[in-house]
């Protein structure tokens, strides 16, 4: 629901009880291969609906994918899906700070398309598998593998990988748009046929991975001064004081409810890490409204591109062989 509050912005959603997909990689780099099969096939499901209605995501990373307590799967960050100016700021950036995920037409400056995250689906189902995602290194080296390298085979790296469940995630990663799968849904049946049967039992067994997995929660206040809010946002008020959040057995987590009396943010925490780090600096600019927080965010986020590409030019330089040419006219000899 996106609506104001005496006058700050409110933008509130469901709470769920979850970690996000990364932080489960983080501590379980190597999941059984029919909990890997639960999660890709559960990423497909919600990717596939947002796109039967026309919304494409375009920066599907695991930090974008959550897992809650129960083994279900859910894809945040459609916020921003379909702003314009945000997806040209993208195309910008991922054009010389490629990640892990980027498809080759987003490393290339090309629109997104239903195919672009197909594309990152089948990174994070590559990834899900092996360990590790298709490409790693420098974002240079990334975007050049992304564009014309093909990622090693999943069975190489796990050999208890089903054949089928391994063609599957490299047609998602086909460099032609057109080679991969149609749609989602047509890889969701490839992925059901290659289970072994007990979907139920690996989305068990991704509940008690969750559970298992340590990730601080978000520590906000809930007010219980009992102060009355005025008669204008008495609905609002309601609506959120009569929520039944659900909790997980063991520790209790903060409730992640912010409280009418507190401001918001001026300066929302970012998560640190390269360009993760800088694409949430510009997401929170541009979230926080106004035409000039969104023409500064921009104009940062070309500066920041610019930079990174002159850093690395001059990192490649600094490690080119110190020769220096003879000038013309003298003849190098005894």
């Amino acid at each position: 629901m996106i609506g104001t509050v005496a006058s700050h912005p409110l933008f509130l959603t469901t709470h769920v009880d979850d970690v996000p997909l990364d932080a489960v990689l983080r501590a379980h780099p190597r999941l059984p291969i029919s909990v890997a099969q639960a999660v890709l096939f559960r990423l497909c499901t919600a990717l596939q609906y947002a796109h039967d209605h026309g919304v494409t995501h375009g920066d599907v990373t695991p930090a974008n994918v959550r897992v809650d307590v129960g083994g279900n799967v859910h894809v945040n960050g459609f916020a921003i899906a379909r702003d314009a100016e945000y997806q040209r700021v993208m195309r910008s950036l991922i054009s010389v700070t490629a990640s892990e995920y980027s498809s080759p037409e987003q490393c290339l400056g090309r629109p997104t398309s239903f195919a672009s995250d197909q594309y990152s689906v089948g990174a994070i189902g590559y990834e899900l598998v092996t360990g590790r995602p298709p490409f790693v290194g420098p974002p240079v080296e990334m975007q050049r593998a992304h564009v014309s390298d093909l990622p090693a085979w999943p069975g190489f790296t796990r050999r208890e990988c089903p054949t089928p469940l391994a063609a599957t995630i490299m047609r998602m990663l086909a460099k032609d748009p057109n080679e991969r799968w149609p749609t989602l849904r047509s890889a969701m049946a490839c992925i059901a046929r290659t289970s072994s049967g007990d979907a139920d039992g690996g989305q068990a067994a991704l509940a008690r991975l969750v559970r298992s997995t340590p990730f601080p929660g978000p520590a906000m206040t809930v007010s219980s001064s009992g102060h009355v809010p005025p008669r204008s946002v008495w609905p609002v008020w309601r609506s959120i004081t009569g929520l039944t959040i659900p909790s997980a057995s063991g520790p209790k987590r903060p409730v992640p409810v912010a409280s009418l009396e507190v401001a918001p943010r001026s300066h929302p925490p970012v998560s640190a890490g390269g360009a993760r780090s800088l694409t949430a600096e510009i997401r929170a600019a541009m979230m926080r409204g106004g035409r000039w927080s969104r023409r500064l965010a921009i104009a940062a986020g070309l500066l920041t591109a610019a930079a990174t590409v002159v850093g690395l030019e001059l990192f490649a330089i600094a490690q080119r062989p110190n020769e220096r040419p003879t000038p013309p006219g003298i003849v190098s000899g005894r």
